[in-house]
């Protein structure tokens, strides 16, 4: 240790209880309150691993079906379609979760919903979803669409079945959307748009 601390190399000096440290991490061992010199070092993306208090459960038990997950996707030799079609997890969504009252801590009605993911893994075909999920429900909806991507994929398809002459009850759903495009060009609706309206393209 004196050798070290000449080389200014620090070092610790091990405890009576770190010998026992492998052992009293298994499973069903207890840990008693005069056991307390242990010292276990790891690094961050090595913490992070552990998934604290993270589960693998996803979606609601009851409401909306939107899809299927199966984590082990990557098994099936015919694909993810294939491992989809064998999926027992089903993804239920239920908006009106947020209505429940003995929600610990719930300070609003309104549900809260976040969707990540990487590019081009379904994000906006998730959220486009849970918009024609929940506007069939008849609830109050407000859809921030600046490109008004939406807009054009309802109306395209509102006119391919109207000049074919089917499915009116979808063409009846398209037209009581009330569809707002707020153009970044107009100057009125400056700030409304804030910070996208100095961008161009």
């Amino acid at each position: 240790m004196r050798n070290f601390k000449k080389a200014n190399i620090e070092l610790a000096r091990a405890k009576d209880d770190q010998i026992y440290l492998f052992y009293k991490h298994r499973l069903t061992e207890p840990l008693f309150e005069n056991e307390r010199r242990y010292l276990q070092t790891t690094t961050m993306a090595g913490f992070a691993e552990s998934l604290f208090f993270t589960g693998q459960k996803v979606g609601s038990d009851v409401g909306l079906y939107m899809g299927r997950v199966d984590s082990r996707y990557d098994r099936w030799s015919g694909g993810y379609k294939e491992a989809l079609q064998n999926s027992r997890n089903l993804v239920y969504y239920n908006l009106l979760q947020a209505n429940k009252l003995d929600v610990e801590g719930k300070i609003s009605f309104d549900g809260l919903v976040k969707v990540t993911g990487q590019m081009g893994m379904g994000k906006s075909f998730f959220v486009k979803q849970m918009f024609v999920m929940n506007s069939i429900l008849k609830t109050k909806l407000l859809y921030f669409d600046p490109k008004a991507e939406v807009r054009k994929q309802f109306m395209k398809v509102l006119h391919d079945y109207e000049s074919q002459g089917i499915y009116p009850e979808i063409c009846d759903y398209i037209k009581q959307i009330n569809f707002v495009t707020v153009d970044a060009r107009n100057s009125e609706n400056h700030g409304v748009l804030d910070p996208l309206v100095f961008l161009t393209g």
